[in-house]
């Protein structure tokens, strides 16, 4: 077991509505299946529950948080309540992410709230997890934190270093944009992911 007597916890552990299960769910399963002792954070503190019963039937330990990722209370009393009672925390799972549902659409078509809701809930609401979580993680020695980011396992090493968090998601963030914009558009790019800045000017 690759995970024994770990504490992991996966915040976006319960279900959506959907024929098949959903990655929070699942990942949460395989690393109860690893020997990890799972706390299931997500804002549906019911569908939390049903995947704690999921893992204990299958003979893993498991308990439902509830805490949403827009709400930096509820995040940092899930990782205060992971510390309490579990002692320490070896992994951190973000896997809550919303694109159509949140109301994403192209850029020429977006609304204002639509993107603040997104950019809340998928940017936002990871990095306010690492926040609270990696003081704790820290004190045990874990040396990386991961995140499940737009369907990518990967590691948030600005976080992790205490590097500007925001700025190194948003170089990031900004490549993925840049390259959704028709190639047919001209573009005059001036330090695009530069050391310390960047912008980009477009123009038809």
């Amino acid at each position: 077991m690759r995970l024994k007597n770990k504490i992991a916890m996966v915040v976006g552990a319960g279900q959506t509505p959907g024929p098949t299960i959903g990655n929070g769910r699942a990942t949460a399963l395989l690393f109860a299946r690893e020997g990890a002792q799972v706390l299931a954070v997500d804002r549906d503190i019911e569908s939390a529950q049903e995947t704690v019963e999921l893992i204990q039937h299958e003979g893993g330990q498991g308990e439902a948080v509830v805490a949403d990722v827009v709400d930096e209370t509820s995040l940092e009393a899930a990782v205060k309540h992971c510390k309490d009672r579990l002692g320490r925390l070896d992994i951190l799972h973000n896997n809550v992410g919303i694109s159509v549902t949140g109301g994403d659409a192209p850029v020429t078509e977006i609304s204002t709230e639509a993107f603040d809701r997104i950019i809340a809930v998928n940017l936002r609401g990871v990095v306010l997890a690492c926040k609270h979580a990696l003081p704790v993680m820290r004190a045990i020695g874990v040396p990386e934190i991961k995140a499940l980011l737009e369907g990518d396992l990967s590691r948030v090493e600005a976080i992790a270093a205490g590097q500007l968090a925001t700025r190194q998601y948003a170089k990031r963030q900004y490549t993925w944009f840049r390259n959704q914009l028709p190639q047919s558009w001209p573009r005059a790019d001036n330090k695009t992911i530069a050391d310390h800045d960047f912008f980009v000017s477009l123009f038809q």
